[in-house]
């Protein structure tokens, strides 16, 4: 999503949070469920060097597919193609965005998140 404008990023964090996971087919009763525990949401600055890495590394590959013109309609199209993309940070555990998602739906399914 957008960052700018920044006054409303806040109030436009869950709506796109909802819109992700609904177009990701996560379970409805999951994503009610986060909606409730990001009700008190703050943002801050990382330490952890290898998220930022990987966050910029995937604005990088946003960008040049976006840049492509006509293959994506919206942003989040465009999240979902690259959220299939292998990221440092999660190579100990389920490797990319899309597939840590499922495991996290599945532990939360099973009880142990």
């Amino acid at each position: 999503m957008p960052l700018a404008p920044a006054t409303t990023l806040m109030a436009r964090v869950p709506g796109a949070v909802w819109e992700h996971l609904v177009r990701h087919g996560t379970p409805l009763d999951f994503i009610e469920a986060e909606m409730t525990a990001m009700s008190d949401g703050r943002f801050a600055k990382t330490t952890n060097r290898s998220v930022v890495g990987s966050m910029n590394d995937l604005s990088r590959m946003a960008n040049i597919h976006w840049s492509e013109g006509g293959k994506f309609d919206d942003i989040t199209e465009l999240a979902l193609y690259i959220s299939d993309t292998p990221c440092g940070p999660l190579f100990e555990r389920h490797v990319s965005p899309d597939l840590e998602l499922d495991a996290l739906v599945a532990n939360w399914r099973a009880g142990t998140t």
